[in-house]
């Protein structure tokens, strides 16, 4: 069973002319009684969460309005009435299953029922319905979590601990690439260098909300004074020089600052360090089931003059520059030392509070041990359990900053940030290994938390070469960072890019780690934080006239449950009469038993699996795969038997 403080799963971006319902910024109130008598419903143990914002026409709804969801026999399954927050029109809907124990009474739904959406418009006494029905909990991949997910299976996945999961994270999580002219110009002087800066990231809450992503990066260079950002050479290259000092307040601000290098890649959707702070924490205050999130922060004091070796016709080009311009000049960062570290730690609590109750910091690992790494090499990692919700810090610095930021705390008694110290040291607990290779897999094994990447300088990007990436997700890295969770959207109209990308398998935002993990978790998604189901509303009618319509297409649901003994549920739609195999195959591919060969009329179907082979014979435990195939669709989900 699941309730309210033990999973969120949440809806968001719903919209059609009628109802359009989007993830809201903000957390609501709690739901009021008061009611219409059609939206009446049975609170039972199993729960599922939508969270959303509604309008009406376009205008947002308002407070007395409702929202509900019904099942196939027309029984309302949950209600919630519609909150004005900040000039949003909220609601936390909060959907019931149907009790089994109660025998023939139908309190909401069952796991083989779709479900539809009302909204009651109270001013204009209205019903607005859905003309569609869906089966399970939907997220952007197209992936489903079931309502019904019992109690067992949710404690195992949260009995992982931290080093048996596997993550994506996005790499200089905040750049945004040079504009079009300033890039122009780089490419001109600097063709490599303009190559390997061509990415953009959106803001983090799209790469945590729609991507999964639980690993970010943050460069960051000091400005105790505030304004010495404020310069942006490139600008005048392009001909702006109005905007060689833009009037942006953030930038004139003392603290550290957010961006790759000055002067000509500046461009960043966090100018501040605080301002990336605050969001990654009320993205997490909203959603506080998540998997942890890692921040990895670079510590910089490179300016334009340091890659001068490396790109020396841009030395030339800029000195010709400032031939033309005497007074053009470029930044010279401060340099980063210990005093930096501790304004960073500063910020960290000023945004997070000062006993730093959401971060997961080396203490917490440490525990009872000796050292942090002899927690880490006993597997003393908290679990998912304990840590959903959190966040934790890394340093991506080493040498003479990172031994100033252990000297006096050791096993970094104290400190917020976990170091990239040498395996053999007391203070080794995350390693950062840029290049996939064998030595991260014996290093996961032994129980480091391990960084790799996937990709480099847009080189996949632009050719499409998965090797890389495959690499990482086998080597048994725990974070995989990338500047590609999505593909490149210049892709679809330019052939000089490929729709390379990296996502777990199976389109999961988290995963049982390859090495160190319990295989038998594998098929499971555990971020449960899975958003973005989309409905069009489009007409308007009484209760009587509420009527299910076939599906809009093909579709293989994840059976339930899973893991199962002795029997399990497979549901899937068919739009259009069709003829449908539905197949069971062992891990070897042989088949098991046929579940379903015949022609069937459109709709959503259910069949259930008692564990016996095409002969009636009970099957061992262990992982089967189910096929469905129909025309020439075809699509294969995996399962666990246990006994």
């Amino acid at each position: 069973m699941k309730n309210e403080s033990e999973i969120s799963l949440m809806l968001g971006i719903i919209q059609s002319q009628k109802w359009k319902i989007c993830v809201p910024f903000c957390l609501c109130g709690l739901i009021l009684p008061q009611q219409p008598d059609l939206f009446n419903h049975s609170p039972t143990e199993f729960s599922a969460v939508i969270i959303g914002q509604a309008t009406i026409d376009n205008v947002p709804a308002e407070e007395g309005d409702w929202v509900g969801v019904f099942d196939d026999s027309e029984n309302c399954a949950g209600a919630a009435e519609v909150e004005l927050i900040d000039n949003r029109s909220v609601f936390i809907l909060t959907i019931y299953g149907d009790d089994p124990a109660t025998g023939e009474i139908d309190e909401g739904l069952t796991g083989s029922e779709p479900f539809t959406l009302q909204i009651y418009d109270s001013s204009a006494s209205e019903f607005q319905i859905h003309g569609g029905s869906y089966w399970g909990w939907q997220d952007i991949q197209g992936q489903f979590l079931d309502l019904f997910t019992p109690d067992s299976i949710l404690n195992l996945v949260d009995s992982l601990r931290l080093n048996q999961l596997q993550v994506i994270g996005s790499h200089n999580s905040y750049h945004i690439a040079p504009y079009d002219t300033l890039l122009g110009v780089i490419d001109v002087v600097a063709p490599d260098l303009a190559w390997t800066i061509d990415y953009t990231h959106l803001i983090l809450e799209e790469q945590f909300l729609y991507y999964g992503i639980r690993q970010i990066e943050l460069d960051i260079y000091r400005d105790p004074l505030g304004g010495l950002f404020a310069n942006r050479l490139g600008n005048w290259l392009t001909g702006h020089y109005e905007d060689v000092h833009p009037d942006i307040p953030e930038l004139y601000e003392a603290g550290l600052k957010i961006l790759h290098f000055p002067d000509i890649d500046f461009d960043t959707r966090y100018l501040t360090f605080s301002h990336a702070l605050e969001a990654l924490k009320n993205w997490s205050d909203f959603y506080p089931r998540h998997v942890p999130i890692f921040v990895l922060i670079e510590c910089k004091s490179d300016g334009l003059e340091d890659y001068f070796d490396d790109y020396p016709a841009l030395e030339d080009f800029i000195e010709t520059m400032q031939g033309i311009d005497t007074t053009l000049v470029y930044i010279e960062p401060i340099p980063f030392d210990i005093a930096g570290l501790e304004e960073a730690e500063a910020e960290i609590r000023n945004v997070f509070g000062d006993s730093l109750p959401g971060i997961i910091t080396p203490d917490m690992v440490r525990g009872n041990y000796g050292t942090l790494e002899e927690a880490v090499l006993n597997g003393a990692w908290p679990t998912l359990g304990e840590t959903r919700g959190k966040i934790l810090f890394g340093l991506d610095n080493g040498g003479s900053l990172m031994n100033d930021y252990i000297s006096g705390h050791p096993s970094l008694s104290g400190r917020i940030l976990f170091v990239e110290a040498n395996p053999g040291t007391p203070e080794a607990a995350f390693l950062g290994m840029n290049t996939p290779s064998d030595e991260i897999t014996e290093r996961v094994s032994e129980g480091y938390l391990v960084r790799t990447r996937s990709d480099t300088d847009t080189e996949e990007a632009r050719s499409g070469d998965t090797s890389r990436r495959d690499e990482a997700l086998e080597s048994g890295a725990h974070f995989i960072s990338t500047d590609y969770y999505r593909p490149d959207p210049r892709h679809e109209s330019d052939t000089t890019w490929t729709d390379y990308s990296v996502r777990m398998p199976g389109d999961y935002f988290a995963r049982v780690n390859p090495v160190s993990g319990p295989q038998e978790f594998s098929s499971l998604e555990f971020d449960l934080v899975n958003f973005n189901m989309i409905f069009d509303f489009t007409s308007t009618m009484d209760n009587k006239d509420f009527e299910l319509t076939f599906p809009v297409g093909i579709f293989l649901h994840k059976n339930f449950p899973n893991p199962f003994n002795p029997s399990t549920t497979f549901q899937y739609d068919l739009p259009i009469r069709s003829h449908v195999t539905l197949v069971i195959y062992d891990i070897l591919g042989k088949e098991v038993t046929r579940l379903v060969n015949t022609t069937q009329d459109a709709g959503y179907k259910t069949i259930s699996w008692n564990s016996t082979d095409i002969h009636g014979k009970p099957v061992s435990a262990g992982v089967y795969l189910y096929q469905i195939k129909t025309g020439k669709f075809s699509h294969t989900r995996k399962m666990i038997l246990l006994k």
